[in-house]
């Protein structure tokens, strides 16, 4: 990264970006609990079956693994990824508002309005998501991005869990289903509050529209470096997204979950994500990016066992903290694992990361409920994840050694 500035210009630069690259996340993450804590509960409210379900959480993924390839072409059109970012950014937040006019429709129209909410914003979201990884890469220098990736998921956790507590508090009082278009009016409030803060990053890369770059995907996929990085991703995310939409089920339709319920379970998940974030820069620097994620994963595989087994609602708790720790500790680490073995400049190295990682996204969710739909018991589907996740972590943490080839070593230490 060729930065333009003197050095203490560089510094006060990134020390702003790194400021508003936290504070983007924090009132992000208080929009968030709308959509990745009551968004299930929303549609079994409104009378989702199990494949519903599963489409509601994997069809905006199959989107976007189609709409980053739009991203390089997005990105050409600008002279930073900074001021690229912006506009789908903010398209993408309708998520949060589209979800608020579901109960004004005819009742066999409104869970597929809650899929088509969640999928086509995801359009944008799929350009933000590759363009927002480069234009934070083009905001902070590269021994700060590990201390932001966590920073930002400590401040996400935290406002997650503010969101889920105050919004599953509003959810018990008020009446179904005034209640959760309030949640969702107030979610897409603050997820523009959010979007204020993205647009005050400054770029300490030379402003310039990059060369059109041929789309690479079976190239970058004969590489063994992002070979290592596309099993990796792959690996981890089929392994936990698999019963991610099966276990709020089970809450609800073996265990009895309520809202108020989900909002305790939310804090147990998020504050133990919050603690993993903060020791997981900490953690990598002793194990690397790649045993941090197979870790993780074993981890959520336990809580997976927990989840499956337990007599009552109220012993999924320690399963959420598991889970929510494990995960954060995984997340991040993939995360890392892809920067240290790509360039900071390389679009299409990030739009192909987020291809794989969108398509495993849709793989995880499709497998776990279509299990159920099978006839599967729904407590046993969240059993058969246990052996998921624990095949993902062995499989994280063996990499192409598998497959009979040399380890990989990352570009910059991990």
């Amino acid at each position: 990264m060729s930065a333009t500035l003197t050095n203490p210009a560089v510094d006060r630069t990134t020390n702003a970006n790194f400021h508003h690259l936290v504070m983007d996340v924090a009132w992000f993450g208080l929009a968030l609990a709308a959509s990745s804590r009551f968004a299930q509960f929303y549609a079994i409210r409104l009378g989702a079956t199990p494949i519903e379900l599963g489409w509601l959480a994997a069809l905006p993924s199959l989107v976007l693994m189609f709409a980053t390839m739009i991203a390089p072409w997005w990105r050409g059109r600008y002279d930073s990824s900074v001021n690229a970012v912006w506009l789908p950014g903010a398209t993408f937040r309708l998520i949060f508002l589209l979800p608020a006019f579901a109960p004004m429709l005819p009742e066999g129209f409104r869970v597929p309005w809650l899929i088509l909410s969640a999928s086509l914003p995801a359009v944008a979201q799929g350009i933000a998501s590759v363009l927002f990884i480069v234009a934070m890469r083009e905001s902070l220098l590269p021994e700060q991005l590990t201390r932001n990736f966590a920073r930002r998921a400590i401040w996400m956790n935290i406002t997650v869990t503010i969101g889920v507590v105050g919004f599953g508090f509003m959810l018990e009082e008020l009446p179904f289903p005034f209640n959760y278009q309030v949640m969702y009016v107030m979610a897409f409030a603050f997820s523009m509050v959010s979007q204020w803060h993205i647009t005050k990053l400054r770029p300490i890369v030379p402003a310039q529209k990059p060369k059109r770059q041929p789309y690479d995907l079976m190239k970058r996929l004969r590489d063994p470096k992002f070979q290592s990085v596309a099993l990796v991703t792959m690996a981890t995310y089929v392994g936990f997204m698999a019963i991610v939409a099966v276990i709020p089920l089970h809450l609800e339709a073996n265990l009895g979950a309520t809202e108020g319920f989900m909002a305790i379970y939310g804090v147990f998940e998020l504050m133990t994500a919050a603690f993993a974030a903060s020791r997981t820069e900490w953690l990598v620097r002793r194990l690397g990016n790649r045993k941090v994620a197979a870790l993780g994963m074993v981890g959520t595989a336990l809580a997976a066992l927990i989840f499956g087994i337990a007599p009552n609602m109220w012993f999924t708790l320690p399963a959420a903290a598991l889970s929510g720790a494990a995960w954060t500790f995984a997340s991040i680490a993939v995360l890392g694992f892809f920067a240290d073995r790509t360039e900071a400049e390389d679009v299409g190295a990030a739009g192909i990361f987020h291809q794989i990682l969108f398509a495993a996204m849709f793989i995880g969710p499709m497998l776990g409920n279509g299990l159920v739909s099978l006839g599967i018991p729904i407590a046993g589907v969240v059993v058969v994840g246990f052996g998921i996740r624990l095949i993902a972590a062995f499989i994280t943490d063996r990499g192409l050694s598998l497959f009979g080839q040399k380890r990989i070593e990352p570009i910059k230490n991990s």
